[in-house]
């Protein structure tokens, strides 16, 4: 399992969309089971890209999962270098930009804000932000993480009425932890 996606990002053009898959989904895995030595394939790989990566709401997704990975294992350099990827591709894109894009750009920038700088209200302003560009991006997984880091930062303040107003929809399974299993699943497959 672990060779895989190694085997992946030899055999697929760097930077498109399948290889930051490739390269993210066992970084994500990595985290959710505690495996810190399994995090990259390769190390050097998000600052190594050759293609410039588009604007869209799957490359910010993976770009964000990634930050978020790297950053909450202490991997702050290379967390940090796909983060500034991540912003050099949002400065040079030209408008209209995918409104997924653009949020999971702000929620990475509220990772590094809370996790790298300890900047409370820095992070409180792009929570603001990404919920303002995911919830109109027609985009229900970028919808769902919008309000699940609006709810996070809410709670850091002492605003729990608020974080339970924005992350109550979430909860039920109607709407929320189901629909996201589901939109998960249409990510990576």
């Amino acid at each position: 399992c672990r060779a895989h996606p190694r085997s992946a990002l030899e055999l697929i053009a760097s930077g498109t969309a399948d290889w930051l898959q490739a390269m993210a989904n066992p970084v994500v895995a990595a985290l959710h089971v505690g495996d810190p030595d399994t995090l990259v394939a390769d190390p050097q790989a998000p600052s190594s890209l050759q293609a410039e990566p588009e604007p869209t709401g799957a490359y910010g997704f993976v770009a964000f999962s990634l930050v978020m990975s790297l950053l909450n294992v202490g991997q702050q350099e290379l967390g940090l270098a796909v983060y500034d990827r991540i912003r050099a591709v949002a400065a040079r894109a030209v408008a209209p930009v995918d409104p997924a894009f653009e949020g999971y750009v702000a929620i990475a920038h509220l990772l590094v804000d809370i996790l790298t700088r300890g900047d409370l209200g820095g992070a409180m302003r792009r929570s603001r932000e990404a919920l303002a560009s995911m919830g109109d991006s027609g985009d229900s997984l970028a919808a769902f993480v919008s309000r699940q880091y609006a709810g996070w930062m809410r709670i850091e303040i002492g605003d729990f009425e608020e974080a339970i107003a924005l992350e109550a929809p979430l909860l039920t399974a109607s709407g929320g932890v189901m629909q996201l299993a589901r939109e998960w699943g249409t990510v990576w497959t």
